[in-house]
């Protein structure tokens, strides 16, 4: 195997050490029901990294888990608020709560880690808390039990006086047997002067109060080496079986029999010349366990081990990638085999030999790194995982994606990932320990519930994609894009028969079709994954058919530069064909025309998917209809008074009439009025004079003579 450069090893140190804090292991029963896959990003309002932890799932198919809001991106450095959640199988948000301490007893921080189902129905939270007092930190066990609508029912804090500990105590099982809590965890304290860790594992009723008795409260440490418990697996007889590391170098187990004061037996798997770690175990029907966890030296390979019940090993195995580190932090039991996570987001099954039987890496050729840390089973025999990712600097996103039972997410990249299977030495030799009496105590635990969101974007292409399926010949219609993951590009296919237009800027396509019948239109979508691209097909039905367009004209009949506003009965882009006319704004058209004459107006549109047509005639009249070329002003009462006859009614009117010389003889902007023939109240002499008409409804003058006739 490749050895990786000193810094990504230096990274993975710290991610390990986020994966053995938020370490969880959840048994849920198979149920029959609707096979949903996703694959999202979350992001939260309340900050800039998001793990996704701790999943369960019920029989009703919600989905709970567990947030964690820290301050750095390696490093889990605790900033007091925690979020549990509760989604739809398909991994649709129904509630999420953040929950804070009220830094009361000493307990200001809490690091929630798990969410699991209780006898009675409802959901308890673990917490790996710190509780400072006289200035010295402990941690301990933060218990919240909370109805599966989110509401607070209890809190509780198991306190172990880790005094100056750096071990973390949040390995809780419930306990169907007893319809409470199993607990391990490490506790700190001084004897001669020196200070110790002891290993213990206790029993905690359905309110998290202590059960009496010394097979419910058992502390033990190692004669001659240190033992740190990282997890804690009921089997199906409800023995207890704490998990953790001897010395740093070897796997350590302890089997506390149900009910038995002392444990069965205590071991120490090693390597002749490697680290050993077991994070998760699985028991099997025939009373076989599989271990799984990874070996170390500068880089990880998975490791995964039977075991029987007297802890002797049956087989043991190495799982190597070329191009990524294979540490197996989480496992779950599968239709003959066993499911497991590695951390830098893979996902496989073995069979009950060890043997591979399909390996995906959903997140190759991401844009991002993916780090699973929680793995459970689905009600409807896939599985779900979820962990962090990151995509930008100084910002992580949780991730959240839920498989077939095939390990398959649909319409995502599912790249098979080469895992290359070896066996491996596994020594276990016996480990004396000392049981002695001790105790923890339970306090008051305060904390703060209020509500919260998330914003969830998915790295898959959309599950279907279809718009409408008939139009009419000559039609174009506006197709917009389905919303795509980051990255995604599209390609379009279709036809002889059909154009495809882009709206630049947008996500939006014009598709025109020139023929008749089923015209076949597909979309491309291509991940950034690399996977081949995922085709939608869409069968548009043409017809021949141009139906009848609704619309009118609030007058059609025109001075002109008049103006009337257009009518169309149905939304939509419209198309207009208006030869000798102008059309201008956007909420309300209107249609301009400034010489007179008669002019069709033609208004296409799309309307269901059909284009339709209407054109109107437009009649534009003359602004002067005729103007006579004499008069005679002699008092008859016939042809009196010089105007022009107008056809339509100007906004603005001026009539001027002038002597040979150039002088005005008269003007009125009334245009009903005329000249009776007087300049200054005497009669004008006979002549010819010029006239002129203007009006804002026209961009020309009319100009003409008349005579004067006595």
């Amino acid at each position: 195997m490749a050895l990786l450069p000193t810094n990504t090893i230096l990274k993975m140190n710290s991610i390990v050490q986020r994966v053995l804090f938020f370490s969880a292991l959840f048994f849920i029963p198979a149920a029959i029901g609707a096979q949903s896959t996703f694959n999202h990003l979350i992001t939260q309002p309340i900050s800039p990294y998001s793990d996704l932890m701790g999943l369960t799932q019920t029989k009703d198919s919600t989905i709970y888990g567990v947030i964690s809001e820290h301050s750095s991106s390696y490093f889990p450095q605790i900033k007091g608020i925690y979020c549990v959640f509760a989604t739809t199988n398909s991994g649709q948000l129904k509630w999420l709560k953040n929950f804070k301490t009220n830094n009361i007893q000493g307990i200001n921080d809490l690091a929630l880690n798990n969410v699991q189902e209780t006898p009675d129905g409802n959901l308890v939270v673990s917490s790996a808390s710190v509780r400072k007092t006289f200035g010295f930190e402990s941690t301990g066990i933060g218990l919240i039990k909370m109805t599966k609508q989110g509401d607070l029912i209890w809190s509780k804090y198991i306190e172990c006086n880790n005094q100056n500990s750096p071990d973390y105590s949040d390995m809780v099982q419930v306990n169907p047997a007893t319809g409470g809590f199993t607990i391990s965890g490490i506790k700190g304290k001084t004897e001669n002067n020196l200070f110790k860790r002891f290993n213990y594992c206790v029993q905690l009723d359905s309110n998290a109060q202590l059960l009496p008795g010394a097979n419910n409260q058992r502390f033990f440490k190692p004669n001659s080496s240190y033992f740190s418990i990282q997890n804690t697996v009921l089997d199906n007889d409800n023995n207890c079986y704490s998990l953790g590391t001897h010395q740093g170098l070897g796997a350590s187990i302890v089997k506390f029999p149900h009910n038995a004061s002392i444990p069965a037996w205590y071991k120490v798997y090693t390597h002749p010349t490697e680290h050993v770690f077991f994070s998760q175990m699985v028991h099997l029907d025939n009373n076989r366990t599989i271990l799984t966890g990874n070996s170390r030296i500068t880089s990880s390979s998975g490791l995964v081990a039977m075991i029987d019940s007297n802890g002797t090993v049956i087989w043991a195995k190495r799982y190597e990638m070329a191009d990524k580190e294979l540490w197996f932090n989480q496992s779950t039991p599968a239709s003959n085999g066993v499911v497991l996570s590695a951390l830098q987001g893979i996902l496989l099954k073995i069979d009950t030999e060890g043997n591979v039987q399909w390996a995906y890496d959903h997140h190759v050729g991401q844009a991002y790194e993916a780090y699973m840390i929680s793995l459970t089973n689905a009600v409807d025999d896939g599985y779900i995982m979820s962990g962090w990712s990151h995509l930008e600097h100084e910002f992580e996103y949780g991730i959240f994606q839920k498989t077939d039972a095939d390990g398959i997410i649909d319409k995502c990249c599912n790249t098979p990932a080469n895992v290359v299977v070896t066996p491996y030495t596994l020594n276990a030799q016996n480990v004396a320990y000392t049981m002695t009496d001790d105790s923890v105590r339970v306090v008051p635990w305060p904390v703060t519930v209020t509500d919260g969101t998330w914003t969830a974007m998915s790295v898959c292409a959309p599950p279907e994609y279809v718009f409408t399926d008939t139009a009419c010949t000559g039609a174009c219609i506006v197709v917009q894009l389905p919303q795509l993951p980051p990255g995604a590009i599209t390609s379009w296919e279709a036809g002889p028969s059909v154009t495809i237009e882009p709206f630049i800027g947008t996500d939006s396509v014009r598709l025109c079709f020139n023929g008749t019948g089923a015209q076949s239109v597909r979309l491309h979508v291509q991940l950034v994954g690399g996977c081949a691209p995922f085709p939608y097909d869409n069968a548009v039905q043409i017809e021949q058919s141009m139906l009848p367009l609704v619309f009118s004209l609030s007058d059609s009949l025109f001075c002109p530069g008049g103006c009337a506003e257009i009518r169309i009965n149905g939304a939509g882009s419209l198309s207009l064909d208006v030869p000798g006319g102008t059309v201008s704004g956007s909420d309300s058209l209107q249609v301009c025309y400034i010489e007179p004459g008669k002019y069709p107006l033609k208004a296409t549109q799309i309307q269901e998917g059909c284009l339709r047509s209407h054109t109107i005639e437009v009649t534009v009249e003359n602004l002067i209809d005729e103007t006579p070329n004499a008069f005679t002003p002699n008092g008859d009462d016939l042809n009196d008074v010089f105007r022009p006859l107008i056809d339509c009614i100007p906004d603005t009117y001026s009539l001027q009439i002038f002597d040979r010389w150039g002088n005005r003889v008269y003007s009125t902007d009334d245009y009903l009025s005329g000249w009776d023939g007087l300049v200054n109240g005497k009669q004008a002499p006979m002549d010819t004079y010029i006239w002129t008409v203007k009006s804002n409804n026209v961009q020309k003058t009319y100009k003409g003579d008349v005579t004067l006739i006595r």
